[in-house]
């Protein structure tokens, strides 16, 4: 993968920062902290430096799970069906910029997260009008996670939990207002 400075995904961020964001819906609402290089050791082994995971809340369970059980879809029954050929439960998006400059697929496991970005690092140059997320970047998503999938279990993704309270609350209040809305355009 190049450098962050030359990968963009679609809306100017990089790849790694989209797989990083990402992360946060199969970890249940915590972010990890890309990084590049998880240890380096002196010539006898002993480590030098080791890198310490970073995370972030972004979200509460009940919408990271939520958003993991709709981006199912998109593998299920969406743009990125081939993927089931893997047989293991995925979620995942693909993406496909304006005049199909760059073209992606960020796809997950309960356990790993990988994306796989198309274009022109430095420049917008149309890649094709028939290029899409699911036709460019989705059979390289595929054709590295057969081989990275290979000797590793199978996982299910864990259920969403019930919607919290604080949250059912609001909705319950948006439905009322927009009963209202529709009350008084009838009226």
């Amino acid at each position: 993968i190049p450098f962050e400075s030359e990968l963009q995904a679609s809306a100017e961020v990089p790849l790694d920062q989209m797989v990083s964001a990402y992360s946060a819906f199969p970890n249940k609402g915590i972010r990890v902290q890309p990084h590049v290089i998880r240890k380096v050791l002196d010539r006898d082994g002993g480590p030098l430096e080791e890198w310490k995971y970073t995370t972030y809340k972004v979200m509460n369970e009940y919408v990271a799970l939520t958003m993991v059980s709709m981006m199912r879809g998109v593998v299920t029954s969406g743009t990125a069906t081939a993927a089931t050929s893997l047989g293991v439960p995925l979620a995942g998006k693909t993406g496909t910029v304006n005049d199909h400059t760059d073209v992606w697929f960020i796809g997950y496991t309960p356990t790993y997260v990988t994306g796989v970005w198309m274009g022109y690092p430095g420049r917008k140059r149309p890649l094709g009008n028939d290029m899409t997320g699911g036709k460019g970047a989705l059979p390289m998503f595929i054709e590295f996670m057969k081989t990275f999938l290979k000797d590793k279990g199978k996982e299910d993704f864990p259920k969403a939990p019930s919607m919290p309270e604080d949250m059912r609350e609001l909705y319950r209040q948006r439905q009322r207002e927009l009963a209202l809305q529709r009350a008084e355009l009838a009226a």
